[in-house]
């Protein structure tokens, strides 16, 4: 098994997303399955799309922010975080690279969503 994602992202259809969606609409605890799996992704590291990437994911991360404040997910995701972060200095001991991998994309999410809430703030 490698260490890519199990399942490419299209970053235009990002709506229709399985796991997005559910983290959006319903309750996913953090000892769910489901985040091995949505942090198993590939951000976008060119420049130029870096901006358009970020203009696709806003309308998400405010889903996810009016829906997280009812069912708990932006707990559950700082919470896969700090699991995540604190096994990293194993995983690296051990050069299994999914943890440092799925570390750094829960933070890019959170920076994310902190951001879409940072602009709802300012915008209000």
């Amino acid at each position: 098994m490698g260490t890519g994602p199990s399942r490419t992202i299209e970053w235009g259809s990002l709506e229709e997303h399985e796991y997005l969606k559910r983290i959006i609409e319903s309750r996913v605890t953090a000892a769910d399955p489901l985040w091995n799996q949505l942090l198993s992704f590939r951000v976008p590291l060119q420049p130029q799309s870096i901006a358009e990437h970020e203009k696709k994911i806003e309308n998400l991360c405010r889903l996810f922010l009016q829906n997280g404040r009812q069912n708990g997910n932006i707990i559950s995701l700082i919470q896969q975080f700090l699991i995540r972060n604190g096994e990293i200095q194993t995983a690296v001991e051990c050069s299994d690279p999914i943890f440092p991998w799925h570390t750094a994309n829960s933070l890019y999410l959170i920076r994310n969503i902190v951001r879409s809430d940072i602009t709802l703030t300012h915008d209000s």
